[in-house]
């Protein structure tokens, strides 16, 4: 499914959520739904705090369609895989003042369903 990403600098550079069974045994009599996402939103640093606030407003639109995907194609414990492009604390780059701060809330409130979450640890950059 193609997320919306409407509010980006380039709207056609797009996001989707893809669901796939995976078989558990040579046979495939039994699956397990598997999701893969990928996430992105961005504002121009030029903007105003409050409009870049608001265009970063398209990771909750991601992140919720992105749950609503999972509740009406899953079936039983989801497992999901994805590029959410979200992180806590300060931004990883020089730029202090403008980042996706507090955008990884958004795959926090979107996401509350029963079982495990795994997060994988950030890595520093190749250069």
């Amino acid at each position: 499914m193609q997320l919306d990403t409407s509010l980006n600098v380039n709207p056609a550079d797009t996001m989707w959520v893809l669901r796939v069974p995976v078989c558990l045994n040579a046979a495939c009599s039994v699956s397990l739904d598997v999701f893969s996402t990928d996430w992105f939103a961005e504002a121009p640093n030029t903007l105003p705090i409050s409009q870049y606030t608001a265009r970063l407003a398209s990771y909750d639109r991601q992140a919720r369609q992105t749950v609503e995907f999972l509740q009406r194609r899953g079936s039983g414990l989801p497992v999901m895989i994805g590029d959410l492009n979200t992180w806590e604390g300060p931004p990883p780059c020089a730029d202090t003042t403008r980042s996706t701060r507090g955008c990884i809330t958004s795959a926090e409130r979107a996401i509350q369903m029963p079982g495990p979450c795994l997060m994988a640890t950030p890595r520093a950059s190749p250069g």
